[in-house]
């Protein structure tokens, strides 16, 4: 009985270990590694590890199924993940806006999109764009997000939020305000 206790514990320790190397803590001040963006992070959060080809933050605060944001500078000369249209250079916001909605649509990991309210916005002093869309996982749980953007040049920056519809993404709304806020 003891042999069998010592064994659950070591394994609970190597899989938290595995699941805190994903994570680091965020600095206070991000600058991304291509200098493209700067932004200030909220207290607490936790950049998640992870391999991109554009430069591309993601943070949570309690794990990335409950919520995340992410920060991204898009090349127009890379291609998104779901859809086969392109970012090109001099798109109005609205066409942009219509590229991610797409991407979003083509993700099947993204059940019953449903799209709440598409919006011009300002980010940055840019003319943007600003959606708001509900989903559900395969797993079956209800997720809402929102996304803002702007094209600047050949790239396209974007701030992106989802959480769990119930409590979440009421809960940590103003940290992504606060990110989209502090954008430089």
């Amino acid at each position: 009985m003891k042999y069998g206790n010592v064994v659950s514990l070591i394994f609970c320790i190597c899989l938290c270990g595995c699941a805190v190397s994903n994570f680091s803590q965020m600095p206070s001040i991000f600058v991304d590694s291509h200098k493209l963006f700067t932004f200030t992070a909220p207290p607490n959060w936790y950049k998640y590890k992870h391999e991109s080809k554009d430069s591309t933050v993601v943070m949570t605060v309690d794990g990335l199924e409950l919520q995340y944001i992410r920060v991204a500078a898009r090349s127009t000369k890379s291609n998104l993940s779901n859809t086969k249209r392109k970012i090109t250079k001099g798109m109005v916001p609205q066409e942009l806006a219509d590229v991610f909605i797409d991407d979003l649509k083509s993700d099947h990991e993204m059940m019953n999109l449903e799209i709440l309210d598409n919006q011009p916005a300002t980010i940055r002093e840019h003319e943007g764009f600003q959606f708001e869309y509900r989903f559900i996982t395969p797993k079956g749980l209800k997720k809402k997000g929102v996304m803002c953007g702007y094209l600047e040049n050949e790239q396209a920056c974007i701030v992106q939020y989802v959480a769990a519809e119930q409590v979440y993404f009421q809960k940590d709304f103003a940290a992504y305000e606060s990110v989209k806020s502090s954008l430089r």
